[in-house]
């Protein structure tokens, strides 16, 4: 791995507190936890290539054992990383620390969101609205018409002093008309 293809970030494990650690864990890709246990073996610093979620880097107190590494004035630069030239491993010395927003964010809760998204789940399209109007209409102009025939027949049935049959009429011609509204 090339240093010049890395997108590298210093981590100062001593600017944060377990919880913190445990964000920027979450936040750059790495297993939950690592940051805590280096920084609980006397680590101090880490450079982390963010995109390939590797760490390139650390520094300590003291020797903390890290095998198979190569180390520059504190740095102990992991393996796995090409020979850095020495600009490079100056450049990750001087590097300043990254800077990690660690608020834990809270979930937003907007009833009027919900709103919208359950009228927009139930949204018709102007097609649909169209044809369920003229859809609506056929069936008023349909209603209407049967309602005209049973009023001719009730007229019937009230001439012909058919009361009962004119009551039953009269019945279905205010439900079918409570229809239309």
């Amino acid at each position: 791995m090339n240093i010049k293809d890395l997108n590298i970030k210093l981590i100062d494990l001593r600017m944060y507190n377990d919880h913190q650690l445990s964000v920027i864990s979450g936040k750059i890709g790495i297993v939950d936890g690592t940051l805590q246990t280096d920084k609980k073996s006397g680590i101090i610093k880490i450079w982390t290539d963010v995109d390939n979620r590797v760490i390139v880097a650390v520094m300590s107190k003291e020797d903390v054992g890290v095998t198979n590494t190569l180390t520059y004035k504190g740095l102990t630069i992991l393996d796995g990383i090409d020979p850095l030239t020495k600009r490079e491993k100056d450049s990750l010395l001087v590097m300043k620390p990254s800077v990690f927003d660690t608020k834990k964010v809270k979930p937003v809760i907007n009833d009027k969101l919900t709103e919208t998204k359950k009228v927009v789940d139930d949204k018709v399209s102007v097609d649909e609205f169209d044809a369920l109007v003229k859809e609506r209409e056929l069936l008023n102009s349909k209603i209407s018409k049967i309602l005209a025939n049973m009023e001719s027949q009730l007229n019937s049935c009230l001439e012909n002093e058919e009361y009962e049959k004119a009551a039953i009429l009269r019945d279905k011609i205010n439900k079918s008309k409570d229809l239309l509204k």
